[in-house]
């Protein structure tokens, strides 16, 4: 089987500094991919890369087998791949929907935007991962699962083939977590690709089919989370 995405001799170097060297990573559709390593071992700088934010300096990218450049965020959304950030990035003063769909509202031919196929389009993704809540309802009435999963559902909406979730149970109960994973594995059994980075071993053996590991910068190895 061909990997979705296929990093091979990644580096990177800011300012004289080398943040990442010779990286090499695969993601296969249909799997839910481990990226570990403690803070600071380069996978941040390896999420900029293949969502757009940052450029490598040296090595190459294949998406589907073609070698691809991904120069900015717009590239990645257009190769199908998403990313569901740490860092909670929802405005607190619009509405769900708004959310979903920000920057990307639906407009008639006279610039109006089009609410009723907005919320349409926004109360079907919702129910696909669960969350029962109005694509009216502000974000700012939300608690913090609730305003992961809309994180997820803007995502989501970008219809990704390749996704990347960065610390995605930080702020979620047991409860949750256990939500999150049946959406985790929905989306496997539909051929999605899946970056899952976490410090959370326990969470991993439960969700991760294999593994990739990065220290100082570098991927050390990879395996099968079965094996190890």
């Amino acid at each position: 089987m061909t990997p979705f995405i296929e990093l091979k001799q990644i580096t990177k170097r800011f300012a004289g500094v080398t943040a990442l060297k010779d990286v090499n990573l695969s993601v296969y559709p249909g799997e839910v991919h481990a990226l570990v390593g403690e803070n600071g071992a380069g996978k941040s700088t390896l999420i900029k890369i293949m969502s757009g934010f940052h450029q490598p300096t040296s090595g190459e990218c294949y998406v589907e087998g073609k070698k691809v450049v991904i120069s900015d965020p717009n590239d990645a959304i257009g190769l199908k791949i998403g990313v569901v950030y740490q860092e909670l990035s929802v405005v607190d003063s619009l509405s769900v929907a708004e959310n979903v769909y920000f920057g990307r509202l639906p407009h008639n031919s006279f610039g109006r935007i089009q609410w009723k196929t907005l919320y349409r389009n926004t109360e079907a993704i919702l129910n696909r991962i669960g969350l029962k809540i109005k694509p009216q309802t502000k974000v700012g009435s939300l608690g913090t699962a609730q305003k992961q999963l809309v994180e997820i559902a803007r995502c989501l909406s970008q219809d990704p083939r390749f996704i990347i979730m960065d610390e995605p149970t930080s702020s979620l109960t047991n409860k949750e977590v256990d939500y999150l994973f049946l959406i985790m594995n929905q989306l496997r059994k539909e051929g999605t690709a899946i970056v899952y980075i976490s410090h959370k071993l326990a969470k991993i053996r439960r969700i991760c089919d294999r593994y990739t590991v990065m220290k100082d910068g570098s991927s050390v190895c990879s395996g099968m989370v079965s094996d190890v």
